[in-house]
């Protein structure tokens, strides 16, 4: 079984490196790395020829390419590896040492998974704060956009008889992944659940800072799942509330409390959060 490891990066020269670091560190080495160089302006590309230079264990592909963003650069890294699964995982996000032995383990006992994720560590480097994020079993695609038990780190994909291909489209940035998932649901494919806990999600850091940004995305791909039938309006309708309510506690979390009394009057939420809303305007950080 060969499983490689694909690495989109654009200006990750602060972090590639313990990234890099934690897929060499594996207990079980991979059988190919495939780092994608999204047009990034900083030395990334340095440090990891670097690694590649000092290392002929592995079969190292490194993709350069325009800035054209994460769909793109993980589109290009599937289209050269060879590996019978691909793990991805972010230039800011790390491994555990057995990912990939427990990862080989799960596959080898049920070989007709298109799909392997698992939870994931959220992390801060800062203080060495971890905290296991909480997940849900994945029984309807409106799990994948309310409760995010996906993440592109903890994930894995057959390349096999499929070819797996992110959306491209800049107004859903960040959220390719989930639009992904949610076709491979409605396409049946077979999406399972691994245990362990095997990946360090960084937090606070990238594109996870604006949050009005990403809900905007987050809707923007919605309508293209309801459009290509993936997931229903009715679905998406009834997900608005609990959305909104996700959006606003992040923007109060944040401290923009004008923001976020908006976003707490679309959420439905009853006397919660009209609780909430009045300490939003009453700029209390709750």
């Amino acid at each position: 079984m060969k499983i490689g490891v694909l690495i989109p990066m654009y200006n990750a020269a602060q972090t590639i490196e313990e990234t890099v670091r934690s897929v060499l560190s594996q207990s079980e080495l991979p059988y190919e790395i495939c780092i994608v160089d999204d047009g990034s302006t900083d030395n990334s590309d340095t440090i990891v020829r670097k690694f590649a230079h000092e290392d002929n264990s592995i079969l190292w592909k490194i993709v350069q390419m325009p800035n054209k963003g994460l769909g793109a650069a993980r589109n290009a890294g599937l289209e050269v590896m060879t590996s019978d699964y691909v793990a991805f995982l972010d230039a800011d996000d790390c491994w555990t040492a057995d990912k990939l032995k427990h990862t080989r383990e799960f596959l080898e006992k049920y070989p007709d998974t298109d799909i392997l994720y698992h939870p994931i560590w959220e992390w801060k480097p800062e203080s060495g704060g971890m905290r296991k994020r909480r997940d849900m079993p994945l029984l309807h695609s409106s799990d994948i956009w309310l409760h995010n038990p996906i993440t592109p780190s903890a994930t894995v994909v057959k390349t096999n008889g499929t070819k797996w291909e992110f959306d491209t489209d800049r107004t859903i940035h960040g959220v390719e992944d989930a639009l992904l998932w949610t076709k491979a649901m409605a396409e049946k494919k077979k999406i399972r659940r691994m245990s362990y806990v095997d990946t360090l999600y960084r937090m606070n850091h990238g594109m996870t800072k604006n949050f009005q940004e990403h809900e905007d995305h987050v809707q923007n791909a919605l309508n293209k799942a309801v459009a290509q039938g993936w997931i229903e309006s009715e679905v998406v309708d009834r997900m608005a509330s609990a959305r909104a309510y996700h959006l606003a506690r992040n923007l109060h979390k944040s401290k923009d409390y004008k923001a976020a009394v908006a976003a707490y009057a679309k959420s439905n939420g009853g006397l919660k959060s009209a609780l909430l809303s009045l300490g939003a305007r009453l700029r209390i950080n709750i």
